[in-house]
């Protein structure tokens, strides 16, 4: 998954209201995989992690900081493992 990253086989939006971009990279895991499929030539792992998505932003003032409002979502995300020329593997995430 991580060579995934690096090479740019992911397939992940990129909303401006995420509170955190990484937390897309970082829900892709192992504990995360809710169903693994047996394919001919690979494995598909299907799985979902929450994550933070801002409602709202509030201006900060002389005596209270800047606020940000969140809300948990549900992610889902699929990684397609190909054993073809060597062997590579593309990532969905929605949510």
């Amino acid at each position: 998954m991580f060579l995934a990253h690096e090479v740019g086989d992911w397939r992940v939006p990129s909303p401006e209201d995420l509170a955190d971009e990484d937390a897309l990279y970082d829900g892709v895991r192992a504990s995360n995989v809710k169903d693994v499929e047996v394919h001919d030539d690979g494995v598909l792992l299907i799985g979902a992690f929450d994550v933070a998505v801002v409602t709202d932003y509030i201006r900060g003032s002389w005596h209270h900081p800047p606020e940000v409002k969140t809300r948990r979502e549900e992610a889902f995300f699929s990684v397609m493992f190909e054993w073809d020329d060597g062997g590579y593997a593309t990532v969905e995430v929605e949510f």
